[in-house]
């Protein structure tokens, strides 16, 4: 059976991916790597990646891809594959009709904003070019392409069966994650062997570990951004993080409020 792990940027995906990896490993689904080839993995140059291997990331849900996916995984197996992409028809009609299943990993919007701008923040320091029309010290110039991400999102969350997965929980609290992806698989893992799990996953030399705090927001984002972003992803905040308000922690950002 195909399983997809979709998650937003910057919402801590490759740990969920980890995670689930090592969660069917340990509950007697080994790993099936799958060749670039096979997923579709073409690079801007033209050519097959010759990374993506550990999670199977698809970069793009062609009916070819789908179709080499549903032929060469047997019978009996859960297969991870890991995506940023949206789905096309073709694997949502695969999941639909019962030979797949998926998760949505999800995080605050504002955490995710954070981190996007520290990506920036990098790329300028290293004197790299900035493509993105994300601003340093503007939230607002994020809003375009974190969006984008969440229509993905949206559209993997018609998929049967799906669940959503919150980064809070699966960087600081992993039995929650662990046991939702067990539940939805159906998969009798005993609870002493989840930390196991996480520490597997967490230690993953391929991780992409940003800042790995719980809600920076509170500590790194004024109430006024707070605000504008809770206002423009006011559908998404009222669908998945209903409870969601400003909020100031002690700190600098007190302090000038």
């Amino acid at each position: 059976m195909i399983y997809v792990s979709f998650g937003l940027e910057k919402a801590g995906s490759t740990l969920t991916a980890n995670l689930t990896r090592h969660l069917l490993e340990t509950a007697g689904h080994p790993h099936m790597p799958l060749s670039a080839q096979d997923r579709g993995d073409i690079k801007s140059n033209g050519n097959y990646g010759r990374h993506g291997e550990l999670t199977n990331n698809v970069n793009d849900w062609t009916p070819d891809v789908v179709a080499a996916m549903d032929r060469l995984i047997p019978d009996g197996r859960i297969v991870l594959l890991r995506t940023h992409a949206g789905p096309g028809a073709e694997i949502l009609k695969l999941i639909n009709e019962g030979r797949g299943l998926c998760h949505v990993a999800l995080r605050d919007p504002r955490d995710i904003i954070l981190s996007m701008l520290d990506v920036i923040s990098r790329k300028e320091k290293l004197g790299r070019p900035n493509r993105t029309g994300i601003r340093l010290g503007d939230v607002t110039s994020a809003f375009e392409s974190l969006q984008v991400n969440l229509e993905s999102a949206y559209q993997w969350g018609t998929a049967r069966g799906v669940i959503f997965l919150d980064y809070e929980n699966t960087a600081f609290n992993a039995d929650i994650t662990i046991a939702a992806i067990c539940e939805q698989l159906g998969l009798a893992l005993p609870r002493e062997k989840y930390a196991t799990v996480f520490a597997e996953a967490a230690a993953n030399p391929n991780g992409k570990l940003n800042v790995g705090v719980s809600m920076r927001h509170r500590r790194e984002m004024s109430a006024r951004d707070q605000e504008a972003v809770l206002a423009h992803f006011a559908d998404f905040y009222a669908r998945f993080y209903p409870k969601a308000t400003v909020v100031i922690e002690d700190g600098p950002l007190a302090e000038s409020a």
